[in-house]
């Protein structure tokens, strides 16, 4: 079976994408100049006015050194039905934070402007995608984990070392902003 030389290359910068997504960060600042603090200096959960947001686990996996992507995962409730419209992160901690979800793609679909992560035995592929909100039904968990929605810091600062914290904002569509502290770790709490 042939295959053409721009699906080779097209599938050699797709894995080169993912692998740079999937372990996370590059830079030479200290966490103290990238805006990340000690877990004394900002709040385990945060309430967001009178909603009562309640976001609990919030965490990032360590980044290698040579990585420019990171991801944070947590845990959110809603008193009533809301949405999750954005996020945002200091940006001396990353350029630019985005919700992301990952899904199966099958091996005839077209993986181009997502991050390829895994082969599936099946002929799919894994990929993260941008999404543009996540809607939140009251009192029931939404759980931003690895392998589905998450949070992409993209280009960051300096590698995501264990035990740091740093804030991470998260805007709803009803409860407006939450700032929550994310606990950098090797795994999940």
């Amino acid at each position: 079976m042939l295959v053409s030389r721009s699906v080779v290359w097209r599938s050699a910068t797709v894995l080169a994408v993912a692998s740079m997504a999937l372990t996370a960060c590059g830079g030479g600042e200290s966490n103290d100049e990238a805006g990340i603090r000690s877990t004394e200096e900002l709040p385990e959960e945060t309430v967001a006015g009178e909603s009562r947001v309640e976001v609990t686990g919030a965490w990032a996996r360590t980044s290698p050194s040579m990585t420019t992507a990171g991801a944070a995962y947590m845990s959110i409730v809603v008193p009533e039905d809301d949405a999750l419209i954005d996020v945002s992160v200091d940006p001396s901690v990353a350029a630019m934070a985005q919700i992301h979800e990952t899904v199966m793609v099958s091996s005839d679909t077209s993986t181009m402007g997502t991050t390829s992560m895994d082969s599936n035995p099946m002929g799919g592929a894994m990929t993260m995608q941008e999404v543009d909100h996540i809607d939140l039904r009251g009192g029931e968990l939404l759980e931003l984990k690895p392998g589905g929605y998450h949070i992409m810091l993209m280009e960051l600062t300096t590698p995501l070392e264990a035990g740091a914290t740093f804030a991470l904002t998260l805007s709803f569509e009803n409860a407006g902003d939450v700032v929550v502290s994310v606990e950098v770790r090797e795994d999940a709490p």
